[in-house]
């Protein structure tokens, strides 16, 4: 007898549990497919001169972003709704998300906006409400790339402020000699708004721009044409030195012309303009370059009327010869009170002088004998002519008999030792002159070295 199994639901039907086995496959729920979101599109609507607009798509909704540098308008458009918001960096970042291509470049920059990154776009904006930035951009004189926007960022628009008043002047005596293209990237990069490898003349350009107060101040003591012709000068002169020997030209002619004015030492402008252009073209002074040279020169000028007590040659022909004398009678005004007590040192020392084969020993005379015996050997010895005067060391003169008034040999003695002994250049001694010394400490009562293989010392 079969049992029949009930399965009680809860309502007064009885269903019959072999009703519900299913034999079959169970459906399974298919889940609904996303619908697809259009990928945007972007496009350039405007480009005219500094202005620039460009569209993007997205399915049904379409915006528009208006940059307007002559009018000094930034802002995004929706053209469904027709609802206008100022361009901040946040709407900047959500309408360039995604994009590629160079769709997205404006006239002023050199690379598209979607390759800014978010410090980078802060810095557009910011220079989009800067007005010195805008006058450039109207009359496309710069450039911007990205790294340097990132590096500004949301501060660019500071960086910026005042440059207009002083890059316009700068512009238009420069741009007409090297060209707009040349000019544009000189200027960007004085700016600090994109990179420059530029070299010789397209260095001094940037120069020019970097310099541009210097330039301002010239153009008020100069006038607007002879500073024109002073840059264009400076440009000539670089355009076959594509080191950066001349770098800080102008900051040097101002402050030398600023030196002189201070001291009351007057210059014709042509013929000063004339002559530091002249001073580009000779040869850079040891560990400086050739812009030093103005530097120099005024220095000359300030020692001639200080040494002199009066401006001897103010456009010297040979100007490191002029620096040498300078420098020697400054030395030698310096070292005036020494010279009396080192006269009465020699006459002290005079019993020790020495003639031997063909060789004179002497002590040093007066300060004046000491600068040149300096300047002949190219040492040290004018740094002891104040211990020579105190009597805290001896200066001795080697020379030959034939030729008593030409250097050939320093020698300092202190404590009764010979301490250095060297030939020009402090070159050792030769095997012959050892003789000669040896010789000369045994009769004056001297110790000569035993290893003549000296070390020059310092005073």
């Amino acid at each position: 007898m079969q049992t029949q199994l009930t399965l009680n639901l809860g309502i007064e039907e009885k269903v019959d549990v072999r009703s519900l086995i299913v034999h079959g496959d169970i459906e399974r729920d298919v889940p609904k497919a996303k619908r697809e979101q259009p990928a945007p599109e972007w496009g350039r609507v405007l480009s005219d001169d500094a202005d620039c607009a460009f569209r993007r798509r997205c399915g049904t909704r379409s915006q528009l972003m208006v940059m307007l540098a002559a009018q000094g308008q930034c802002y995004v458009l929706d053209e469904r709704t027709g609802s206008r918001h100022q361009l901040t960096a946040a709407r900047l970042d959500s309408f360039c998300k995604g994009a590629s291509g160079d769709e997205l470049t404006p006239p002023w920059s050199a690379r598209p906006l979607h390759e800014y990154d978010s410090r980078g776009r802060a810095a557009v904006v910011s220079l989009m409400g800067c007005d010195d930035f805008l006058e450039m951009c109207k009359r496309d004189m710069v450039r911007v790339e990205p790294w340097a926007a990132s590096r500004m960022g949301g501060n660019a628009r500071w960086n910026l402020c005042g440059t207009w008043e002083h890059v316009s002047p700068v512009w238009r005596m420069v741009e007409p000699a090297v060209g707009h293209a040349h000019a544009r990237e000189a200027l960007s990069a004085a700016l600090r708004l994109t990179d420059f490898r530029g070299e010789g003349r397209d260095f001094a350009c940037a120069e020019c721009f970097r310099d541009r107060m210097h330039v301002s101040r010239l153009v008020e003591g100069w006038g607007r044409d002879l500073t024109r012709e002073l840059l264009r000068g400076y440009l000539d002169a670089c355009a076959g030195h594509p080191d950066t020997t001349m770098a800080d030209f102008l900051p040097r002619l101002s402050m030398a012309l600023r030196t002189l004015a201070y001291h009351d030492i007057a210059v014709e402008p042509r013929r000063a303009c004339e002559y530091a252009l002249h001073l580009l073209e000779v040869p850079a002074m040891i560990r400086h370059g050739r812009a030093h040279n103005l530097q120099v020169w005024a220095n000359c000028l300030c020692e001639q009327r200080d040494v002199r007590g009066a401006v001897t040659d103010r456009y010297p022909a040979d100007l490191a010869a002029i620096a040498r004398e300078m420098e020697h009678e400054r030395e030698l005004r310096r070292h005036q009170a020494s010279d009396e007590a080192i006269a009465r040192r020699a006459a002290e020392l005079d019993g020790k002088s020495f003639k031997s084969d063909g060789h004179v020993i002497r002590p040093a005379a007066s300060v004046q004998e000491i600068l040149d015996e300096a300047n002949a050997q190219s040492n040290c010895v004018a740094g002891f002519i104040d211990k020579y005067a105190r009597g805290d060391t001896k200066i001795w003169l080697m020379r030959r008999a034939d030729s008593p008034d030409v250097p050939l040999i320093t020698v300092e003695v202190r404590d009764g030792r010979i301490r250095q002994a060297f030939r020009s250049h402090n070159r050792q001694v030769t095997a012959e002159q050892r003789r000669v010394l040896r010789d000369w400490c045994s009769g004056v009562g001297y110790h000569a070295p035993r290893d003549w293989r000296m070390r020059a010392l310092g005073a």
